[in-house]
């Protein structure tokens, strides 16, 4: 389940659902069996040799970052990748990193099949603890060479820690599991970056970056760190040695494997979707649902208080050519909920207070009625990216395309305008 998950992060937005299951049912038969039994099964070559996997980190990491690296490759790049823009909803990738960081206590910890020898336990410990010292030096790096920290580059420093920890998990002490997080984490940081930057394939979610990557540096740290015959243990690099042919073994014929697979189904089926069903999005066509549902209009009953239109003060001076029609904050309110966004109409509530405040003490503002332009010069500039949506929404609503700020209402209002008189101009163009 989670090699066939970490594949599809390698070619989501472009390849078929159908294509994509046979793909893994035929990679589960050709490819993962046969690492299974050499991993972990009686007579299993790499088990002869001597490396050491603990919990997958040849068998389930390595192959499926490998496979869908080279799959990917094949399959070739999203026509309309918007990679730049990041996740489309980060509180998701929080909430899924920690399922996933839990679910891996009872991957690893289940890997030592009994719970009377103590290496159960050991697991649980060291997959915590390499999870939590990657995660904090994820971010830290992020810190550093960024300027920021993120809570999705949290999540991933998590994942790349338990990775790393996987083939190790009941082979190390709890105590030296902290250096797996701490050396795993710039590792595959750096892989990350440096495989986004050559963009040689279009790695989804950096799937082979952070699995593929990860589970062969793991492989090494478990050769030096692993109890009695690693290497500070030891003093002999021969285990280091066998997990390094182990993990090259592992890459390698999943990466020749998964070739073979897919260059047969694109000369006997069509991988891809087609260039308007990805550039529509898949989902829609695939299963016939979105991510989000649309947006539904809001359509009030007319009343007397949204159809009120107020004549314009002479005090503000403007030629009554030049003038929007003034226009409620209520009315303002129902059609941005009718029409936009959810920050154009907080937009409005903001106003709205702020109208509330002046028209105490300004005798400009009569009833808490004014012209969009005017609205305009009174949102705090604290307020800029939720707001100066609503203001361009109110300039439309209001119909005007000259604005003119009146030096009147500036100076009643005293803050710096110039953000706004910018958001205002652009939406009277």
């Amino acid at each position: 389940i989670i090699a066939s998950a970490i594949i599809s992060g390698s070619l989501v937005e472009r390849m078929r659902f159908s294509a994509y299951v046979v793909l893994i049912a035929l990679w589960s038969l050709v490819i993962y069996a046969p690492l299974c039994h050499w991993v972990w099964g009686p007579g299993g070559w790499i088990e002869e040799l001597g490396a050491k996997d603990f919990a997958g980190g040849t068998v389930v990491h390595i192959s499926s970052g490998v496979s869908g690296f080279v799959a990917s490759g094949l399959v070739g790049p999203r026509r309309h990748a918007e990679k730049e823009l990041g996740p489309a909803n980060a509180p998701f990738v929080i909430l899924g990193g920690s399922l996933l960081w839990f679910g891996w206590l009872g991957f690893n910890g289940g890997s030592a099949l009994a719970v009377t020898d103590g290496v159960a336990s050991r697991a649980v410990a060291t997959t915590l603890i390499a999870a939590a010292s990657s995660m904090l030096t994820w971010i830290f790096m992020e810190r550093m060479l960024k300027g920021k920290s993120s809570s999705v580059g949290a999540m991933a420093g998590a994942v790349a820690g338990l990775v790393c920890i996987t083939p190790a998990a009941g082979f190390v002490t709890p105590g030296w599991s902290i250096l797996f997080g701490v050396l795993g984490a710039p590792w595959c940081y750096v892989s990350v970056e440096l495989l986004n930057k050559l963009n040689f394939v279009d790695d989804t979610l950096d799937a082979f970056g952070l699995h593929g990557m990860g589970g062969i540096w793991g492989a090494v740290l478990t050769g030096i760190f692993a109890l009695e015959e690693g290497l500070i243990y030891s003093g002999s690099f021969l285990l280091i040695g066998k997990q390094i042919a182990g993990a090259l073994a592992g890459a390698a014929f999943s990466a020749v494997g998964t070739a073979i697979i897919v260059v047969i189904m694109k000369l006997v089926v069509d991988v891809r979707v087609p260039d308007d069903h990805e550039r529509s999005g898949v989902d829609e066509h695939t299963h016939g649902e979105l991510y989000h549902s649309p947006v539904k209009a809001y359509k009030p009953q007319e009343s007397s208080e949204a159809s009120s239109v107020v004549k314009p003060s002479a005090a503000l001076g403007q030629p009554e050519r030049q003038r929007a029609s003034w226009t409620t904050a209520a009315q303002g309110a129902r059609h941005c909920k009718g029409e936009h966004t959810r920050h154009h109409a907080e937009g409005w509530c903001v106003i709205r207070r702020r109208l509330a405040q002046i028209s105490r003490s300004s005798s400009l503002i009569g009833g808490g009625q004014m012209s969009a332009e005017e609205l305009a010069c009174f949102v705090p500039p604290f307020q800029k990216s939720h707001i100066s949506d609503g203001i361009c929404d109110m300039l439309k609503a209001g119909g005007q395309g000259n604005v003119r700020f009146s030096h009147n209402v500036r100076a009643v209002q005293g803050h710096r305008l110039s953000r706004f008189d910018s958001a205002a101009s652009r939406a009277s163009s």
